[in-house]
């Protein structure tokens, strides 16, 4: 992995609505614990949108490539205060957490979709298109990382609506999740999509079959 472009955040100016449009892609931001980017490194390939908002909204952010994983952490050792795995990228977690500062945050988006294609993959680990999200809560412990979080993001990454808890599905995160499919859905396809969800969670599915959730952890 090589560091591909640092940015500083771009001083170009910006309407008060296009700042709202911009941050939209990455409210995650808030399931860290005070919201603060600080330096952050992303791995690339990256979504526009998402680039733009971690530009404006970090205090540096860094474009790391993995066409090179021999070259992995040369010179970057622990320099990162959040590493950002978007959907898009393939995932290289061994890798990408020896660049995080101890106490540092990863960010990780997996799709459903992508996993075939390696989209959930990390150095010498995959992940098949049905596991249990706790799956990748577990492997992340024994990468070192703890206070881990999953989030459902609904109904996806860039168009966000809402963030549903997922990890070990508690009491708790299975009243969250009723609580989604309990409201209404207009159309004829909305409701099927809320009978579909609602038999996912009664059977215990709907871990394995979200589309994309995020996994949020700190480096010990």
């Amino acid at each position: 992995m090589q560091e591909k472009e640092s940015r500083e955040r771009d001083p170009s100016p910006a309407s008060r609505e296009q700042m709202v449009q911009i941050s939209r892609r990455i409210d995650w931001r808030f399931l860290l614990p005070d919201g603060f980017l600080g330096r952050v490194g992303c791995l690339a390939p990256a979504n526009k949108d998402l680039l733009t908002a971690l530009q404006y909204f970090s205090d540096s952010l860094t474009i790391l490539s993995s066409h090179e994983p021999g070259d992995a952490g040369m010179g970057n050792a622990e320099v990162f205060d959040l590493a950002v795995i978007p959907a898009t990228a393939v995932t290289a977690l061994e890798v990408i957490t020896t660049m995080l500062k101890p106490g540092g945050y990863l960010y990780w988006e997996v799709r459903r979709s992508n996993r075939r294609k390696g989209g959930a993959k990390g150095a010498g680990k995959s992940f098949s298109r049905l596991a249990h999200v706790r799956r990748y809560a577990e492997y992340l412990r024994g990468l070192g990382f703890e206070d881990i979080a999953i989030h459902w993001h609904r109904p996806g990454f860039a168009n966000c609506k809402e963030f549903i808890p997922l990890p070990a599905l508690r009491s708790e995160e299975k009243a969250a999740l009723r609580y989604a499919f309990s409201r209404g859905q207009s159309g004829l396809a909305g409701r099927l999509k809320l009978l579909a969800g609602r038999a996912a969670l009664i059977s215990g599915l709907l871990p394995r079959l979200v589309p994309c959730f995020s996994v949020v952890a700190r480096k010990l």
